[in-house]
């Protein structure tokens, strides 16, 4: 009684605060408010869950505060210095507001969603949940901004309990979680209005669901798996692709089920998984054996890995999944690189930011051919895949721009080696261990084969990035090694 009284008090004296915030800055307090009100739905789904404990209430807090003052200081002083800028938040946040009044008009119409995304360029629904939020609080970007600030956290947490499912000691695995508040990548685009966040928290949701399933399969840990994934695949489609060819694979270590069960389970569960594409976007096809087919065609990746980033005037950074793919998405026919080269419209050092278009440079441009011997083209794509997984490298920083990239590199350098390390210890619980490979892998594996500008692979690697980190207590703490994991 006395500690539920403490707590209540605590969350009165959060309310007068944000009461006396109302005063000055409306749209802040009511994103503070929604904050906190996220903040205390997952506190109770945890104690629901019986995941609750005093180093996940503490984790929880300090990875919020931390990206609630990193996304505040950046909203405030308008401080965008990379490449990309703000990203895509200023047209999330205009689809957002539409969806909105939509929905306050009561218009729920499917094709009135769908125009609004089109009109901004948007190819998933990200924008349709701050919508609906904006519908009932207030449409003002700093609101969904403590959307991504609150999915950070989840991440962290969730980084938390994926390194304790795999047996990490307590005190490393929160170690591990808190690492994520400080991780640049995340800590800035995780504060914007972006879907990086729920990404990053989607892909390890579903990556503790697939664990937890080798351990013990139930449908109802099937079903979370299975919403989670589907989700993921709308919001960053290969991503989700290589989340679900990870399960597929990992089907054959499930423990404590026999060869029966698991092909009775089977019949049901693949047919189910093969249509998670499909629901993300009809044109990906059964499996995503569309997009596999067409982006594995020796052609195709010359193409986008020979091909600049472009910059689309209001429309920023378009990567090469947008601005070239031939599937159906809503976008502006990028110009051919020829045009560029010719009219050399990127002048190196040079501010430009009126409309129009930019060639952005990156350490990943190369100069290949389809002609070229396919030991060179695995040669290239090895070099890519070294630059995703632990680059871009400081001799690759050419504006100063660029040097906050050093604020990530340098730490991971220590991390990634550390986690090798981690790895090695582990290779007695293999069937735990080689999802987090894997799903790691081939996030790398994806990013390097067909994005070539390290700014925009900085994002997209985040997931694998946080994956990898779920391991990294087991650098330091003791291992009893378990033979009996290798029968």
């Amino acid at each position: 009684m006395n500690q539920f009284s403490i707590n209540a008090s605590k969350v009165v004296g959060l309310l007068l605060i944000i009461a006396a915030i109302a005063i000055f800055n409306t749209a802040l307090a009511v994103a503070l408010l929604v904050l906190l009100v996220l903040i205390g739905i997952t506190i109770l789904l945890l104690i629901r869950s019986r995941l609750f404990s005093k180093q996940a209430a503490v984790l929880l807090f300090t990875v919020t505060c931390i990206y609630l003052g990193a996304t505040l200081a950046i909203h405030f002083s308008n401080f965008y210095p990379f490449g990309g800028g703000e990203g895509d938040q200023r047209f999330y946040h205009r689809a957002a507001v539409s969806i909105s009044n939509d929905f306050r008009q009561g218009n729920f119409s499917l094709s009135g969603i769908e125009k609004h995304l089109s009109d901004e360029t948007v190819t998933h629904y990200y924008p349709v949940a701050i919508g609906a939020l904006y519908a009932i609080t207030v449409p003002d970007i700093l609101v969904g901004k403590m959307v991504s600030v609150w999915l950070a956290a989840i991440a962290a947490l969730l980084v938390y309990l994926l390194a304790l499912e795999i047996g990490a000691e307590k005190k490393w695995a929160f170690w591990s979680g808190l690492a994520v508040g400080f991780y640049p990548s995340l800590l800035y685009w995780g504060g914007l209005l972006l879907r990086e966040s729920a990404v990053a928290s989607l892909a390890l949701f579903c990556l503790l669901q697939t664990i937890k399933i080798i351990k013990q399969f139930t449908w109802q840990r099937f079903l979370f798996f299975y919403i989670a994934l589907g989700i993921l695949m709308n919001l960053r489609f290969y991503i989700g692709l290589a989340v679900l060819f990870v399960f597929i694979f990992s089907w054959i270590f499930l423990l404590c089920t026999s060869w029966k069960k698991k092909l009775l389970y089977g019949i049901v569960v693949f047919p189910l998984l093969g249509f998670l594409p499909q629901a993300a976007g009809t044109q990906h096809g059964y499996f995503g054996l569309h997009d596999i087919a067409y982006f594995s065609n020796r052609q195709r990746i010359v193409e986008y890995r020979s091909t600049p980033s472009v910059y689309q005037g209001e429309k920023g950074i378009v990567p090469a999944e947008i601005a070239q793919s031939p599937l159906p998405y809503p976008k502006t026919d990028p110009v051919p690189l020829e045009k560029f080269l010719d009219k050399k419209v990127f002048q190196e050092g040079s501010d430009q930011t009126q409309p129009g278009l930019l060639l952005v440079p990156n350490s990943l441009f190369t100069k290949e051919t389809v002609s070229q011997s396919p030991l060179t083209l695995v040669k290239n794509f090895a070099r890519s895949f070294v630059y995703v997984a632990i680059g871009p490298f400081p001799w690759d920083i050419h504006y100063v721009r660029q040097v906050f990239i050093l604020g990530e590199i340098i730490p991971w350098f220590i991390v990634f080696f550390l986690i090798v390390k981690a790895l090695v210890r582990l290779r007695f619980q293999w069937r735990v261990v080689l999802p987090i490979i894997f799903i790691a892998f081939g996030i790398f594996a994806e990013i390097a084969l067909l994005i070539n500008a390290y700014g925009i692979s900085m994002r997209i690697r985040i997931p694998a990035f946080l994956t990898l980190l779920t391991v990294l207590p087991f650098a330091f703490q003791k291992l009893e090694q378990k033979e009996t994991e290798t029968a």
